[in-house]
């Protein structure tokens, strides 16, 4: 089978925790002044305090790095929709079969009743490798009942008019 996508947006949120948690203490120990002690409302004037000695350079570098930071968070946020509308989408189907029928039958039947399925969720549904699939609907498609497209490199099989 075909390796299983999982959403990723908790474990890079939490990488970013980190990483906002090291830049901020090495900043506060760099330039910090502790010499009055730490409260609650010392905290943003000893960080802005500190933020104002760090140099132009590094200013630009934590600025730089941030934006990448939030850009990857929000590719990982979109990724995870993508992946929990594909589980979403094998998690509705119920597959159908009859007593007579084969699961090439079934298949037909199903993308009969949805117009079109991505063939990673055929795989997922019947619990078969993507190239017991694919042959699956090369079947179809030779017998003229489907076709199939390519999506952004996933094949999707549509059901022929």
């Amino acid at each position: 089978m075909a390796k299983e996508d999982k959403p990723i947006f908790l474990k890079v949120l939490l990488v970013i925790i980190i990483i906002a948690l090291l830049n901020v203490g090495t900043l506060l120990y760099m330039y910090g002044n502790f010499s009055d002690g730490i409260s609650g409302f010392s905290i943003f004037e000893i960080t802005s305090n500190a933020y104002q000695q760090v140099s132009k350079t590094s200013k630009m570098f934590f600025i730089a790095e941030w934006s990448l930071i939030f850009i990857f968070l929000f590719f990982s946020m979109f990724k995870d929709s993508k992946i929990r509308s594909r589980i979403r989408e094998v998690q509705s189907i119920k597959l159908k079969k009859e007593l007579n029928q084969t699961d090439i039958d079934v298949l037909y039947n199903l993308i009969k009743d949805k117009k079109q399925l991505r063939i990673s969720t055929i795989s997922k549904v019947f619990e078969v490798n993507e190239d017991i699939a694919i042959d699956w609907v090369n079947i179809l498609e030779a017998a003229n009942f489907v076709k199939t497209d390519y999506l952004g490199g996933e094949a999707i099989v549509k059901i022929k008019q």
